[in-house]
């Protein structure tokens, strides 16, 4: 896939024309975007939120990133780039390297050679987008695929007034075998174009902060004119929540799809999980006399419960008069299912049958420790002690063997141009929105319920499709199944991954190690990447625990696993069963007996006064005594 977008890139002479250079110190900094509290997040040159990047395609962008929380490591992944021959700037910490250090700095050099259109800019440490870290990022290409008059990038998010690291605590507990994940305060939006703040151009300037933005108070606000087309790219940077996404008194037409440009597709409404981004076309009304909702309302029903103090909708609006009021937001009583596979690119590829086909099955259940885990096959994520690319890099011929990966790395070994196949079959109750690094993936085949009858949910899959769907992030529905497939021509290791930073927390995670002969030959890291690793003592060659062995992994992860089950039934769970049985039977036993009346009434009493008699002469003197003293029953 990767090959013809080289050959797309040298057609229209793409070449490196500009150089985009940014500071970037990662601080804290408080805000309050949903005006019912302010918090502590982190942010870039101590604002929030961090300032959007707009580029051409082929300019050379440049972060420096400095870490300068103090308490936290951190690192930032550019999401739906591909990297290819950079892996190692992917950011995608302990796969593509190790974490920013506080007090560190190191350069990320991010390609715009093969990527137009809509991305984004997170944190990939221990949760860090949720606190804050994330901001939009625009490739614009030499020429767009339609006209249009103006454009809003409007960015939508759930949020939290707690923590990751104090949410994290509390869902990964024993005291949540359910795993019902932290859920946010509300949510979020704002028009990135439009933020006031200013930001740094230079190093110098990376200690000065200009103060923090609500950002949202009175509400995104995208103003419209008669007679003009506008491009609305829509980023969806929540940590959990899915939005459903419909704007009244006006039609929109889809035309890209994380960054993949497609035929217009016309809408009323549309879904979009975390990690998505969508670009619609809406062209404005004739009749300015009034202003119109924007409606983003949060999927509840991910939610295990919803409090009574939780707003599920945010409204934006479109704005003709200034002086007219804003209107309020329409509601629904439902919303329909979406289907990825309706898009059509622009530039057709077909689908290939697949070389290599990857079952995942989708859990999370209760493992040993007590704990709800998520895990592909059974199998959870657990980070690596080496990097994953740089077990790749260094390895030899052995990087083909999975193992050295790491047992609970989930890695899987892929051939140079293979077209690998991935089926996707979601056991778990929620939605799931997976992303895979490095790549965009074709959406071959979707299944609302691989357990229904019913053709219009569960189709029969059609191998020939002249041009399916590509994106880099999926919802595979709650008891669905998706396949999607893409060319392992991208030698790396990338990660695949629940976008819900909740179950990647959990463990719903694995690694691609694609063409690992192909990347000793290409890839060659940064030194100062390197040196990052050492300064931390963390080894930055063999395999997962360092060593150059094909079976030595002592002090690698290990751990937890599934409980062991018969029938569905742990061990645990069986053992509490019996204990209730048995107790139920003596129980239910003892009153049987009672009911029986084994004694007769004057055998009982003979029983009592032989008892009773007993008792006296053995108190001894004290008995005696007692004998002496009057009482209610010598008075009888």
């Amino acid at each position: 896939m990767l090959s013809a977008l080289f050959a797309f890139a040298a057609l229209t002479g793409v070449a490196r024309a500009a150089l985009s250079e940014h500071w970037w110190n990662i601080s804290y900094a408080y805000t309050n975007p949903d005006a019912m509290f302010e918090r502590r997040v982190i942010g870039i040159n101590g604002t929030w939120p961090p300032p959007p990047v707009t580029v051409n395609q082929g300019d050379q962008l440049i972060i420096h990133v400095t870490n300068g929380l103090g308490d936290a490591n951190t690192g930032i992944h550019t999401h739906g780039i591909y990297f290819n021959g950079s892996g190692y700037y992917d950011g995608a910490v302990y796969i593509t390297q190790c974490p920013i250090q506080p007090g560190d700095t190191l350069t990320y050099e991010i390609p715009t050679d093969l990527n137009t259109g809509t991305y984004w800019i997170h944190g990939h440490y221990r949760g860090q987008y949720v606190d804050g870290l994330r901001t939009p990022l625009v490739i614009n290409p030499p020429t767009n695929a339609y006209n249009y008059d103006e454009e809003y990038t409007l960015v939508l998010g759930d949020w939290y007034h707690d923590q990751h690291d104090d949410l994290l605590a509390i869902y990964m507990n024993p005291f949540d075998p359910t795993g019902a994940e932290p859920i946010p305060k509300g949510a979020i939006a704002f028009v990135a174009s439009g933020n006031p703040l200013q930001y740094m151009d230079s190093n110098e300037e990376i200690g000065v902060g200009t103060g923090v933005s609500s950002a949202n108070k009175t509400g995104a606000i995208l103003n419209f004119e008669s007679g003009k087309t506008y491009r609305i790219r829509l980023i969806n940077e929540a940590a959990f929540a899915m939005f459903y996404f419909s704007m009244a008194g006006h039609t929109m037409q889809v035309i890209e799809v994380d960054g993949t440009d497609t035929e217009p597709y016309a809408i009323e409404h549309i879904w979009i999980t975390a990690a998505q981004r969508y670009s619609i076309l809406v062209q404005a009304r004739n009749d300015t006399s009034q202003n119109w909702p924007i409606m983003m309302n949060m999927d509840g029903e991910m939610f295990d419960s919803i409090p009574d103090d939780l707003v599920l909708n945010i409204t934006a609006h479109v704005v003709y008069d200034a002086t007219q009021p804003l209107p309020e937001p329409e509601f629904y009583d439902s919303y329909p299912m979406w289907n990825d596979t309706v898009f059509t690119p622009l530039d057709v590829l077909p689908n290939v049958p697949a070389d290599q086909s990857i079952t995942m099955n989708i859990w999370f259940e209760a493992y040993t420790d007590g704990i709800n885990y998520g895990s592909f096959n059974n199998i959870t994520f657990r980070m690596p002690i080496v990097p994953s690319l740089y077990t790749q890099l260094s390895m030899g011929s052995a990087a083909t063997d999975p193992a050295i990966f790491g047992a609970q790395t989930n890695a899987f070994v892929l051939n140079h141009l293979d077209n690998v196949e991935l089926m996707l079959y979601n056991w778990h109750t929620d939605n799931h929105p997976f992303h895979l690094h490095g790549h965009k993936f074709q959406v071959v085949y979707m299944s609302q319920d691989v357990m229904s009858d019913d053709p219009t949910i569960n189709p029969p899959f059609n191998e020939v499709q002249a041009n399916p769907m590509r994106r880099d992030t999926v919802m595979v529905p709650a008891g669905g199944l998706v396949r999607v497939r893409f060319r392992a021509d991208n030698p790396g290791a990338w990660l695949f991954h629940c976008h819900i930073e909740w179950h990647l927390d959990a463990g719903l995670a694995a690694v691609f190690i694609e063409a690992p002969l192909q990347a000793q030959a290409n890839l060659q890291v940064p030194q100062s990447f390197l040196d990052s690793c050492t300064a931390q003592n963390i080894p930055y060659t063999g395999n997962i625990v360092g060593l150059n062995s094909t079976t030595d992994f002592d002090g690698e992860p290990y751990g937890p696993w599934p409980q062991e089950t018969i029938f569905g039934w742990t061990n645990k769970a069986m053992g509490a069963m019996a204990g209730c049985i048995i107790a139920a039977v003596i129980g239910c036993a003892t009153v049987v007996w009672y009911a029986m009346n084994p004694f007769q009434d004057d055998e009982r009493e003979e029983l009592a006064i032989a008892e009773f008699e007993k008792k006296q002469m053995a108190g001894g003197k004290l008995g005696f005594f007692k004998k002496l003293v009057p009482g209610k029953k010598n008075e009888s």
